[in-house]
């Protein structure tokens, strides 16, 4: 678990943990839900943490970045398909530090 200071550190560890989930995998999409995202990122898994977590995660929804697969009452799993901007920008970026995958 990494202490955190503050929600941009928060924001920023979110968007770490989409990106590799974007780079572990092996197809042209990924779906994933909100703890999967704090546990790649090395965030607490408390609800409240969860509830942060989902709040970014909703916003990048906003701005475009990934998609919503599947949306229930308490659970909703996002996804992040090859066309995204997000998707191009960490498999390029894994290339340029020369990252096999």
């Amino acid at each position: 678990m990494v202490p955190v200071g503050s929600l941009s550190e928060v924001e920023r560890l979110v968007e770490y943990g989409v990106r590799e989930i974007i780079l572990r995998s092996r197809g042209s999409c990924v779906t994933f839900k909100t703890k999967d995202v704090a546990k790649v990122a090395g965030l607490s898994t408390h609800p409240i943490v969860l509830s942060v977590v989902r709040s970014i995660l909703d916003e990048m929804v906003r701005k475009g970045l990934i998609g919503v697969w599947r949306a229930g009452r308490r659970r909703r799993r996002y996804i992040v398909a090859e066309g995204s901007p997000l998707w191009r920008e960490a498999k390029v970026s894994k290339i340029a530090i020369g990252v096999r995958g």
